[in-house]
């Protein structure tokens, strides 16, 4: 018997395949001008090398209209912080991580969308391509506290699957329908 593959455990589809990558209906789009900016902010909100520029922006922003209320600071954030982040990269000589500088150019234009994606070990679908198979991937969740410290669980359905290709690495963005909340003692 060979050691090194002992009868009985087969090895997972998943191995060699943490990093993430399409594995269903792989189809190149030009998204919508709207759809591509929402796609680069969710990246860059979610970047933890980015937070201290977000930070940044929040506070110019701040600072620029004391009179304004949250949720027109918060829109503000969100239609601009794409363009700030990069014009903010190209005028600085302290940033020298290569991989924020990508960042901060935004993803080329084309688009890779999949209907099924593995990524850490999972395989994720969307709506569509569950409709097609036994096992149903589609719904995700995450947790989170509010304000007040209480724990809140967040959930919905993958609609959409997109890969954004940035220069040298490439980003999964999962669309997800109608996020729903349930508060969880």
């Amino acid at each position: 018997m060979d050691p090194t593959n002992p009868i009985g455990i087969s090895k997972s589809r998943h191995e060699g395949r943490l990093a993430g990558r399409g594995c269903v209906g792989e189809k190149h789009i030009t998204p919508e001008r709207d759809a591509y900016g929402q796609a680069h902010f969710l990246e860059l909100q979610h970047t933890t090398e980015v937070e201290p520029y977000i930070e940044e922006h929040m506070e110019m922003l701040r600072q620029q209209n004391p009179h304004r209320g949250e949720a027109w600071l918060a829109w503000a954030h969100m239609s601009g912080l794409n363009i700030w982040f990069k014009d903010r990269l190209a005028s600085s000589t302290s940033c020298t991580d290569e991989r924020l500088r990508k960042l901060a150019k935004g993803p080329f234009f084309t688009v890779t969308t999949y209907r099924g994606y593995n990524i850490n070990g999972y395989t994720f679908y969307t709506i569509d391509q569950d409709k097609k198979s036994v096992y149903w991937n589609s719904v995700v969740h995450v947790y989170a506290f509010d304000s007040k410290m209480q724990k809140i669980m967040y959930y919905g359905q993958i609609e959409e699957i997109w890969e954004l290709s940035y220069l040298g690495f490439k980003v999964p963005v999962f669309g997800v329908d109608g996020i729903r909340e349930d508060r969880v003692s």
